[in-house]
Parts: C-alpha cells; structure tokens; sequence
C-alpha cells in the first residue's frame, strides 16, 4: 500500500510519498511516471480489490490553445509506397491492384470510389453457409454453431470489393461493442444482422447510428436495457442502468469533458471535469424504460411453444424474444416523470416516450465531447495509437461540420482521418510516437491479402477461414466485455507510459500471444491454412483421397522474380526484397532488416540454387521466398503499422 485513498475526491489530497514496503519515495515516484502504479478499491467482499486500474499521465488545460495549421501535402499522383501504406490505414490490406487503382484515382478519389459501392453485407454467406452445415447435420439446432458467422467475416475482410466500408465496420463494432460471449452466444443471426447495420451506416450520419444501436433488439439484451420498466414503489425496482452508463462512457461522451483537440479540459482547480454524475445515469435509465422484443399488432408473434396461439402484446414484452427486429415501443412500461439528463437538461413530465428516447440521443450527440471522443477513436483504429491534438481538432472539426453543415457525417470524418497531414506526409514516419501495433487480426488480413490464398475447390471461392480457436485474444463479435478486446486509453507499462505514449493493442500482446501470432504467419507462409472443409462434401473423409482444404498462399509473382536470367541470384535476391517491402512494409524496409535477409540468403550452399533440375529448384526458390516473408511479417517493423 503506497497511499490510502480518502472519502473524498482524489484530486483533492495532496500525494506526498514517503518509502514504503521497501520502496523509496523516488521508486514510487517512478512507478507512476512508467505506469506501473495501481489503485485497488476493495470491499468487504472483495478484500483483494473490488476495482483495480493503472494510473497514467494524460494531457489536460482550462484554455486550449488553438492547433497550428498542418503544412501543405504535396501534391501528385502517390507513389507504390505511399498508396500501399494508405491502404494498410483504410483496408484489410494493401494488394498490387488496389496499390494500382490509388495510385490511378488518388487518395480522394478511391474514397469516392469505395463509398460509392454496394455494400457487401454478410448475411448472405451466413445463411447460404448454416444452410450447408444444415444439410448435413439435419438434427443440428445451431448448425455449425459460430462457425458460419466467423467465415463470413474473414471471408469479407479477405476478398470484399467494399474494402474501405469494411474497415470502417470493424472500426465501430469495436466502438458500439456487443458480444457473443454471455447471453448472445447462440445468436449467431442476429449478431450478423447488427453487423450488417454497421455495414450499411458505416459512411452515413453517427446520430442515426446511435439511434439504430439503441434500439437494437441484439444491443438490448446485451447491455440489459430490453424489458426496461417504470420504478415500482411496491417492490421496489428500479429501471437497469447498464445502457444508460454505457452509452455515455464509450459510445459517446465519456468521463470527463474534452477540448475540441481532445485533450481534458479542467476547472479552476486543474482538475478533471465530470460529463456525467450519478442522477444523470438515473435519468438516462429512466428514459430507457419501456422499451421491449418487436411487436407487429398486424402481424402479433405467436408463442412457440403449445399450440401457436397468438402472443398477447404485454405478455410478449415480459416473455417475448425478437432479436432480428428493432425494439418496439411500450408506453405501458414507461417512466413519464420528468427526466435529468447531462447539462442540465431536463425531459419533461408527460413526454411520449419514444419522444423522451429521440430528445436524450439529441442531448448526447450534440454533446461537444462526442466529435474529439470519436475522431481519436477512428485515427486510433486506423493511423496512430498517439495522434497529435492538431490531428484530433481537425478530424473533430469535419465531424462537427461535414462542409455543409451537417454535424456527425461518419464519412466526411472518415475522410478527415485519412487525408489529413499526419496521414499522408512521410514526415511523422521518423517520429516514434507515431504509428500503432497491428491489430492481430489484421497481422493475419493484411498477410493473406499480399498473398492472395488459393483453394484445391477451384470452383468456390470461399476460403472457410475461422480464426476462431486459433487467435483467441482477438476474435470478431467476441470481445471479453463492453469494453472491447483493449481499450484506447491503454498504455503498456514501463518505457511506453513513461514517454507519456498510449499503446492501445498491447493490452492484449504477450509473450503468449506473440508467438501465438507468429506461428499463424508461419502457416499461412509454409505449411498452409488448415480449414475444417472437406474437398468435397457429399463424400466422407480419407485423407487421401478427400483430405481438408489447406489454403496456400500465393507466392507465384515473387518466385518469378527469382527465376530472371538475365540477372544473378544476388540481384534478384534484392528485387525480391523490394516486391515484399512493398506489400508487407509499404516499402519502408531498413536497411538493417534488408542487410539481416540478404545474410539470411548468403548461408545457403553454392549447390542449393546450383541445381540443374527445374522442379527442385523452383521450390527452393519458393521457400527462400516464403522465407524472407515469414521473417518481414514476424519482425517489428512489420508488427508496428506507421
């Protein structure tokens, strides 16, 4: 125990450290500037800590001071380089066509391009694939289980045309977060509906997102607002406050008031300022109330049980299920006592319920915290763990006025984070603040994408990928909690926190997790991608004669490059450095990563390439190949994404 916090606001003691359990009062100075530092709340029930979190330094003012301008962007169509590293910040992943197709359009351009696209939604892959899984096992409730839903996501990651709508999915879905990990883990249709919706509104207004993700059946039952009733003063319940908390501290305002460039905004006192208080969590719950399962009176769902008999419309709301539809509207179950919301806002009493829902999201999304609270969200999804507060303010800006107004336009703000100076200029490349660690799913997307798999079902250009069990601590739809695999405000302890640095995606990196990521490189690169799907289904399994689809990735335009004639070994050795650099690196390679490869290529005997045969040495050129790539995608420069 370093200090023993008061009953009252911890801002107002004064933190004086004197040596304790063997620690001098420096070492603890020093353990909290390297985040090391930790505070436990305990209760009687939880002697060992009810709440345990890490202190760390965070940027704050009374007055911020207005960002400088960013310099000028040069202009001209983008390089090979630059195209690809834009595309590593917008997609799944870079390939030679998409790295083609910026370089023709340039960057605004392929924007307008990629919004302009249906939108590849994955309900379809879904239903098609749980209908196969059905076939085959017609006794099977939940065929294939989560299976159908996890190669849906992949499957689109991996090859969808809509590449740019597709990141910004993942981005809001670990935003606007629901899982199937608790009540929703047989829900496997209903999770892709709600990822769908992200989908379709990716690039259209956030207060419309909010409203459809409030009234989402999926979102209802995860975060318990579904079935929200009035106080009752017999019994004494009261309405859940889950979604009411939630939906302040991360899908819009947060915990405490924030500059326009995103950094806390303090009192006069210098410290933090509240954006909501314990009334205000009641208020909001208040307004939730009422809410139930979908409820068509021209079409009254019947119960399924018995003899099908119509559901009676209250009943339905205490007993019913639909978590395809959006939540249906009870006024019978609604609180209509006045209602406090942030900012002093107050609902009056007698307000139409669905009135009361519509007035609490105006108050929220008109808050000015939501426009910094989501431009550092997007740019650290997609650009920077550690943007600067310049970029934030200018991001936040295109969220509060798309140009013409319009405040929230998720596509004028996804613009903003991607066409903005410390984006797009090489100038932040040299700084090491800069950059973010590769989610370790996109470790996986960005590799395959580079080296497009291919399957022995050449008909079928599904690829049955699931990572489900493989890469565990990152899984699509099935994050630990509300708060996401790792949360944005993370910063790994020791060198990292004492530069003042976030690292959002270390909170889920470890020794174990490394290697866990290292070997799914190792496979995809040598061994090839084991899929639970047969060649060919309607036949049973021999691993013969109808072995599993292993998908192996494509190597066949570096392996060229080795095969040139008219060159020597070290040459193309070289040239097929430049090609991986360009896909895994965005043409950045070190010079010492480049000098350890081509030492790598110097330990092979005189007589490995010497071979007269074409077979044979065709594939020891495809090892050296898939060599040098396993090395670049398992190597640090690869793993921190600039």
């Amino acid at each position: 125990m370093v200090l023993a916090l008061g009953a009252q606001q911890v801002g107002a003691l004064t933190w004086a450290f004197t040596p304790t359990a063997g620690q001098s009062a420096d070492a603890i100075r020093a353990a909290l500037r390297e985040g090391r530092l930790w505070v436990r709340v305990t209760t009687s029930g939880q002697p060992a800590a009810e709440i345990v979190g890490l202190f760390s330094a965070v940027a704050g003012s009374s007055t911020m001071p207005v960002p400088a301008a960013p310099p000028a962007l040069s202009s001209g169509a983008p390089t090979p380089a630059e195209s690809a590293r834009f595309l590593n910040q917008s997609t799944f992943g870079s390939t030679p066509a998409s790295i083609t197709s910026v370089q023709t359009r340039g960057y605004s351009d392929w924007i307008n391009d990629q919004i302009a696209l249906t939108p590849t939604y994955h309900l379809g892959y879904f239903t098609a694939r749980r209908a196969e899984y059905a076939a085959r096992n017609p006794t099977d409730d939940f065929p294939g289980w989560q299976t159908p839903r996890q190669e849906a996501w992949w499957q689109h990651a991996l090859t969808a045309p809509d590449q740019l709508r597709q990141r910004m999915a993942w981005c809001l879905s670990q935003l606007l977060v629901v899982s199937q990990e608790g009540a929703l883990d047989a829900s496997h249709r209903e999770i892709t509906l709600y990822y769908d919706m992200l989908l379709r509104l990716s690039f259209g207004n956030f207060r419309e997102l909010l409203g459809e993700v409030t009234r989402s059946p999926v979102m209802g039952l995860y975060l318990s607002m579904i079935r929200n009733r009035r106080p009752d003063p017999e019994t004494g319940q009261q309405p859940d406050e889950n979604y009411a908390r939630e939906i302040m501290q991360l899908f819009t305002i947060g915990l405490n008031e924030l500059h326009p460039d995103g950094t806390l905004r303090l009192d006069a006192r210098g410290l933090p300022i509240p954006t909501y208080t314990e009334a205000d969590i009641v208020g909001l719950a208040h307004v939730f109330t009422g809410w139930g399962p979908n409820y068509d009176p021209l079409n009254p769902p019947r119960w399924t049980w018995g003899a099908q008999t119509v559901a009676p419309r209250l009943d339905w709301f205490l007993y019913g299920s639909d978590l395809e539809r959006p939540m249906t509207f009870y006024p019978e179950y609604h609180d209509t006592a006045a209602k406090r919301l942030v900012r002093g806002a107050v609902i009056p009493a007698g307000t139409d319920g669905q009135a009361a829902l519509d007035l609490a999201l105006d108050n929220l999304f008109n808050h000015p915290n939501v426009p910094p609270f989501i431009a550092r969200q997007l740019i650290q999804r997609l650009v920077t763990s550690n943007p600067s507060p310049g970029y934030v303010y200018r991001v936040a800006q295109a969220f509060m006025n798309n140009g013409s107004g319009v405040r929230g336009d998720l596509a004028a703000t996804l613009r903003a984070v991607l066409l903005d100076y410390e984006a797009r200029s090489p100038s932040p490349l040299a700084d090491y603040t800069r950059g973010k660690r590769r989610e370790p799913v996109l470790r996986i997307t960005q590799f395959l994408r580079a080296f497009t798999p291919t399957s022995p079902r050449l008909s079928d250009s599904r690829l049955f990928l699931n990572y489900q069990y493989g890469l565990q601590h990152q899984v699509p739809q099935l994050s630990p909690s509300v708060f996401n695999f790792y949360q944005p405000g993370f910063a790994q302890p020791g060198r990292i926190a004492a530069a003042g640095l976030l690292s959002p995606e270390f909170q889920i990196t470890s020794e174990t997790t490394v290697i866990n990521e290292a070997n799914h490189i190792d496979s995809a690169a040598f061994y090839g991608i084991w899929t639970p799907e047969l060649v060919n289904p309607s036949l049973a399994h021999n691993a013969t004669t109808n072995p599993n689809i292993i998908l192996r990735s494509d190597f066949t335009a570096e392996v060229a490059l080795l095969e040139r004639p008219i060159f020597t070994n070290t040459q193309n050795q070289q040239a097929l450095l430049d090609a991986l650099s360009l896909k895994l690196l965005d043409g950045r390679m070190s010079e010492a990563l480049r000098t350890t490869l081509m030492n790598v290529f110097a330990t092979l005997p005189s007589w490995y390439l010497g071979t007269t045969d074409p077979t044979t040495l065709r594939a020891r050129r495809l090892e050296i190949v898939r060599t040098a790539a396993h090395l670049i995608a398992i190597s640090p420069e690869y793993v921190i994404q600039k």
